[in-house]
C-alpha cells in the first residue's frame, strides 16, 4: 500500500494541474470514507485536521496548488499491522516563487486495506 501511495504521489508532483487533479483522485481510491487528514500545520496541536474523504481530497488538492512543483525524493517505507510511515524529502516552489525543501514523514493508520488516517509531518530545511 505504502509503495503504490508513494507512486501515486510523484506522479502527481511531476504532472500538469489537469492530469494532477485526475491522479488526485487515483491516491483518494487507497482512502477510506471516513478518513482524517492531519496537516503539519494548523491551529491545534494536531495541526489543521480534514476528516472525509472530500475533505481530504480538497487539502490534498491545496497542497499541489500551494507548491505547484512538488516532488518527493529520498522516499522510505515502513509498515507493521495497521500501521505504516512514509519519510521523505519534499522540495518544489511556493506559488509566490518561495522555494521549499522540508524532511517530512507521514504516519498512516489503515483499515479494510484503506487508510483511515494520514498524520503529517514536516521538518523544515535551512
Amino acid at each position: 500500500m505504502l509503495p503504490a501511495l508513494t507512486r501515486a504521489r510523484r506522479a502527481a508532483g511531476n504532472a500538469s494541474p489537469a492530469l494532477k487533479f485526475v491522479l488526485m483522485v487515483g491516491i483518494m481510491s487507497f482512502f477510506a470514507d471516513d478518513c482524517r487528514l492531519d496537516m503539519p500545520r494548523g491551529p491545534d496541536p494536531h495541526g489543521q485536521r480534514f476528516e472525509g474523504k472530500e475533505r481530504v481530497r480538497e487539502a490534498l488538492l491545496g497542497r499541489l496548488k500551494g507548491i505547484p512543483d512538488v516532488h518527493y525524493g529520498e522516499v522510505e517505507h515502513h509498515a507493521s499491522g495497521n500501521c505504516g510511515m512514509s519519510k521523505w524529502l519534499l522540495t518544489g516552489t511556493r506559488s509566490d516563487g518561495t522555494p521549499v525543501r522540508v524532511r517530512g514523514c507521514d504516519f498512516y493508520t489503515f483499515a479494510n486495506g484503506l487508510v483511515t488516517v494520514k498524520d503529517s509531518y514536516w521538518k523544515i530545511v535551512g
